[in-house]
């Protein structure tokens, strides 16, 4: 699966975009969760926030962390 890619993004778990929709690291290999949102403002808000920011702060990244043991 190839998505577009923002070389800005500094979460560990994120993998890429399409439109409107963000793909991140899955739960199991070779999966992915993926947030659709309503408009493109949405996803660039988030994205904003947590992809380009806090990442910490994602539920996605948190469940990311537990998996991979990094407790924050």
């Amino acid at each position: 699966m190839k998505h577009r890619q923002d070389a800005i993004v500094k979460c560990p778990f994120y993998k890429g975009e399409d439109r409107q929709i963000l793909y991140c690291e899955g739960v199991q290999d070779g999966c992915a969760i993926h947030l659709a949102f309503d408009t493109q403002e949405h996803l660039k808000a988030y994205k904003g926030c947590f992809c380009k920011g806090y990442y910490d702060g994602c539920l996605i990244a948190q469940a990311m962390n537990r998996k991979w043991g990094y407790e924050t």
